[in-house]
């Protein structure tokens, strides 16, 4: 089961009125319940008192309705529960509360001034996006006010919304945010699957939508009645919204009178998109004939693709936006009363034009409706989904870069679950992060593999990293692998040895080097004395075999005596286990005492632990690697992003992680190439740039941390899947 994506959605409109923006309202409501993931809380800006508008939502699974002004509402005593109606600032304020309280993944809001409202709560807007139409279509229009207050809406919220690509260009041409503008284009719902017919079933025009002066209502009435002079048409009408006309205050009665009583005329009145639906179905012309002020307007008509999607030609504007999507060649354009009436006898009468119009409208329609339209905002959307990434273990050093990463992607929250030991740990704490991951990371393939594995949900995707240590325990045997759904390797050499020692399953298993910091690590170096500068990272515990790295140094120093050795690390004294293991102490105690002869007192240095081993390296010109055995090693990683050249004892394993001409089979190899370049930096450091390209593909964590976050959600989905 998937976790859920959770929109709060609000639009600055009237429900219970049937107009282009209350459908809009349920378009985005059905477009985003394509999937059943999304779960959709509608936030009214009034109690809804006729049903028709939100009847097709209503009864959607995981759609609720948040109704402020009903007798047990909280919000009883606030000034809009008595008036009955959500301001635009007031909307911001409860939308930002809401989004605070409950956790919604992301706000979907409707409207200008609200937009801007909104944009005073900066947490909230980061979240949220915007979809705004009152706003002039030339910006240069526009007052200086305005302009900022877009500017604001647009560098706070998560997305801008523009119906059209037109649109977005348009914003895009103006308007300062480093977030993609979007395409929120009008919608539809699905075709049923069998592709209309293109014949006229009779002789009906259709009319649904606003009544209002832009929108031509007078003149669609006229011109009907002339064309009823020479043509037994009919005129189904199907809305109740009426604007005001300044020009005309008894525009609303002056309507209705005609709807009422006009030959060949049938008004529906306000009536539920499904029944919309069928009106138009069982109609065979339908009509968006508007006033010419309309043509420059960068909006599509979502009345235009309700009627193509059901295969009916449509009486229309010719403007710019309709010739683009149609044709110049569309044969059913209008611009007069006369075209009108004209366009529409030929519509009604030649079977040839009138399938051809009704083609091109239903072919253009397909890409407005609702699965299409989710399809293209799908990966956008559940960006919008905090990923709850736990890492849980005792020592996130290897890790440590990609904890960065996943602390700086804007789609994973990151948790931690530290642990004291490689089986102490706050089980409380444990079981209180288990609750909220929806991804487990193990870092080590200790106790706490172990314990996540024996309760992890199955909801959650877990991941388990494993160096070397762990071959070495019987905590693998422990793994509840089925709970497991990818086991992540540092080198090929571990992927094999965790399947002959456990019998992990290959499949199961995933082979991603450790990363070092590509970028930190690329400084000048200091060309002096570079080619006699040797360095060691770490040299605890004794399998590092410091003493092989004097053996080197003390033959270099027969020859000259410039050559140094630097440790960058932790001095054997201050570690506090060594005193607790035998074996270590009498190892280093000897090795200290051979520092104390007189060929190593000037010529090999502890510079201490630190997190600046990328300024370190700069003075070395070669770091070696002397261990008896490794899983990976990140000192000769580390050495080759940076271009100091990597001198490798060759244990097993080591050659599948690094090229073969730094592997040496004994420490004279390494002393002979030190040699070679003794007192010529610049072809030392000419000879580090192969290494170090070799380096930045495969170990730099700008190529490892995407190639983790791709399988993360991978497996994630498949988990959901």
């Amino acid at each position: 089961m998937t976790t859920p994506l959770r929109v709060l959605l609000y639009g600055d409109v009237n429900l219970n009125l049937i107009d282009g923006s209350a459908i809009w309202l349920t378009s985005v409501v059905s477009m985003l319940k394509q999937d059943p993931s999304i779960h959709v809380d509608v936030l009214l800006k009034r109690s809804i008192t006729k049903p028709e508008v939100t009847a097709g939502i209503k009864e959607l699974p995981n759609v609720r309705f948040i109704d402020l002004f009903g007798a047990n509402s909280p919000k009883k005593g606030m000034p809009y529960h008595e008036r009955g109606v959500l301001q635009a600032d007031e909307a911001a304020q409860v939308i930002d509360e809401l989004m605070t309280k409950d956790g919604y993944d992301l706000a979907f809001v409707r409207g200008f001034q609200l937009a801007y409202d909104l944009s005073q709560y900066e947490q909230t807007m980061a979240k949220t996006w915007t979809y705004i139409t009152d706003f002039t279509h030339d910006h240069t229009q526009a007052s200086e006010e305005e302009l900022a207050r877009l500017c604001q809406i647009a560098s706070r919220s998560a997305r801008m919304l523009c119906q059209t690509e037109a649109m977005k260009t348009y914003f895009e041409s103006f308007l300062p945010t480093d977030r993609p503008f979007l395409i929120l284009n009008p919608m539809i719902p699905n075709g049923k699957g069998t592709q209309p017919t293109f014949t006229k079933p009779n002789d009906r025009l259709v009319y649904t939508g606003k009544f209002a002066p832009l929108w031509y209502t007078t003149e669609i009435l006229d011109a009907f009645a002339k064309l009823r002079e020479t043509y037994p048409a009919e005129l189904h009408i199907a809305g109740d919204k009426f604007n005001q006309d300044p020009n005309n205050p008894n525009f609303k009665q002056e309507t209705l009178a005609r709807l009422k009583s006009e030959e060949g005329i049938h008004w529906l009145k306000g009536i539920p998109r499904a029944d919309v639906e069928t009106l138009i179905d069982r109609s065979a012309i339908g009509v968006s004939w508007r006033h010419p002020e309309l043509d420059a307007s960068l909006e599509l008509s979502t009345k235009l693709l309700e009627y193509g999607s059901l295969g009916k030609p449509v009486l229309l504007n010719r403007n710019p936006m309709h010739e683009l999507i149609l044709g110049e060649d569309y044969p059913l354009f209008v611009n007069s009363e006369e075209a009108f009436i004209e366009k529409a006898h030929l519509a009604l009468t030649d079977e040839e034009v009138y399938a051809e119009a009704a083609k091109r409208l239903y072919e253009m329609s397909q890409y407005y409706t609702f699965s299409n339209t989710y399809a293209r905002l799908r990966d956008e959307l559940w960006s919008m989904k905090k990923i709850n990434l736990l890492f849980a273990g005792h020592d996130f050093k290897f890790l440590r870069l990609f904890m960065d990463y996943f602390q700086n992607n804007p789609r994973f929250n990151v948790l931690i679950d530290q642990w004291e030991g490689h089986k102490i740990h706050d089980v409380n704490h444990s079981k209180a992060c288990l609750e909220q991951a929806d991804i487990i990371f193990c870092e080590w393939g200790l106790g706490n593999a172990v314990w996540y594995s024996h309760h992890k949900k199955p909801h959650q995707t877990m991941i388990v990293r494993i160096h070397r240590q762990e071959k070495e325990t019987p905590f693998p045997r422990e793994y509840n692998l089925h709970n497991i759904d990818r086991i992540i390797l540092v080198s090929p050499y571990m992927l094999e040895e965790m399947y002959r020692l456990f019998r992990i399953p290959r499949h199961k298993m995933t082979m991603i080097y450790n990363a070092v910091d590509g970028k930190r690590l690329v400084q000048p170096k200091e060309t002096e004395d570079l080619t006699f500068h040797l360095g060691m990272i770490g040299v605890n515990p004794k399998l590092k075999r410091l003493d092989l790295a004097l053996d080197m140094l003390e033959t270099l120093l027969q020859d000259d005596p410039r050559y140094k050795l630097f440790i960058k690390g932790h001095h054997p004294n201050d570690i506090y286990w060594i005193n607790k293991r035998e074996d270590e102490r009498a190892y280093y105690d000897r090795l200290l005492e051979r520092l104390e002869q007189p060929i190593f007192k000037e010529s090999v240095r502890f510079d201490g632990h630190g997190d600046d081993v990328p300024e370190w390296l700069t003075k070395i010109g070669f770091v070696l690697s002397t261990s008896d055995l490794e899983s990976f090693h990140l000192a000769p990683a580390e050495a080759m992003t940076s271009g100091t050249y990597p001198i490798i004892r060759h244990w097993t394993g080591s050659e599948t992680i690094y090229p073969d001409d730094v592997l040496m089979e004994n420490v004279l190899e390494g002393v002979d190439i030190i040699r070679s370049f003794k007192g010529d930096s610049a072809r030392l450091l000419e000879a580090t740039e192969a290494y170090k390209a070799y380096a930045h593909h495969h170990f730099a964590i700008e190529t490892l941390a995407p190639k983790l976050e791709e399988l993360l959600l991978a497996e994630l989905n498949a988990v959901h899947s």
